[in-house]
């Protein structure tokens, strides 16, 4: 599939080591989203931010075929929304209903919560490759997608975070700006050290206002200058699907012949659409026969 330009991550620390932050340009990725799911303006904002936290988050990932999977249930009408990283800064997102779309806020702002749902279960799944994926799952609690996170990273693992994600879109519905900040206390950092990050973090005016009009290291300078940071990396992401003929062959063959057979019989072209992507594979009953075959079943 082909990436658009990419997007951008930032991470650092303040030089006293108090803590650390992990800034996301993704306006790239969500508008690469929006296209390939066609979603309304409300489903943009929230598959945007889940996106967003995927990548925030799969920077943790270090090997090679390390993944993680991000899973909001809520009890509104959005559905399911998943969200995978990979360990190269990849994302790809999918949601169960992209074309709801619901009132905004009487302030105006999207109604992300209520499209979510204020109630539901929020799911991390980080597979390191080994006989077990860990998982965590936590409540949503408002599900504005930031606040949830924030929440997780309180209650599971139990570090004091700061993040804000942002979806900014424009008049003809195209992703104007989008982007995601942690930042997060460094072991050992008591409550009242994290005074001055407070500070500035009290006087960030609107989060996807500031990604349209100025750059991340803008943002950086203006608003966190006091904490004297420190950029440690910089990397680009992308929104990538990783499906495959080979993977659906695979997937097809995996199903047992029953199923196979009911597909040759239902069909004259069984067509199989991947849900990250929408790319679209399609096999004959001659393609079915085969894979039937290849299981050892003789006709």
């Amino acid at each position: 599939m082909k990436e658009l330009n990419m997007s951008r991550i930032i991470r650092g620390f303040d030089r006293s080591l108090r803590f650390r932050f992990i800034f996301a340009q993704t306006k790239e990725i969500v508008e690469e989203a929006r296209i390939i799911h066609q979603t309304s303006t409300t489903a943009t904002a929230a598959i945007g931010r889940l996106l967003t936290q995927a990548v925030i988050m799969g920077t943790e990932l270090k090997g090679d075929k390390d993944s993680l999977t991000l899973t909001l249930q809520g009890n509104g009408p959005a559905g399911k929304l998943i969200a995978v990283a990979d360990s190269h800064h990849h994302v790809k997102g999918y949601l169960e209903h992209p074309e709801i779309e619901i009132p905004s806020r009487e302030d105006h702002k999207l109604d992300v919560g209520a499209f979510i749902g204020h109630q539901g279960v929020l799911s991390v799944v980080r597979d390191y490759g080994l006989k077990e994926p860990y998982q965590a799952k936590s409540p949503i609690v408002s599900g504005e997608i930031a606040e949830d996170f924030a929440y997780y990273y309180a209650n599971s693992e139990q570090i004091p975070t700061f993040l804000v994600l942002g979806v900014l879109v424009d008049t003809d519905y195209s992703v104007k700006a989008a982007g995601g900040l942690l930042i997060q206390a460094m072991p050992g950092v008591k409550d009242e050290e994290f005074s001055d990050l407070e500070e500035c973090v009290h006087n960030l005016p609107g989060f996807s206002n500031l990604l349209a009009d100025l750059s991340m290291e803008d943002i950086l300078s203006r608003y966190f200058a006091k904490m004297d940071f420190e950029v440690l990396a910089e990397d680009g992401a992308s929104y990538h699907c990783d499906c495959s003929e080979e993977k659906v062959r695979r997937a097809l063959k995996s199903i047992g012949n029953d199923e196979l057979k009911s597909l040759q019989e239902e069909n004259e072209n069984t067509e199989v659409v991947c849900e990250f992507c929408n790319t679209k594979y399609s096999y004959t009953k001659e393609d079915l026969q085969i894979f039937m075959e290849e299981r050892g079943t003789k006709e």
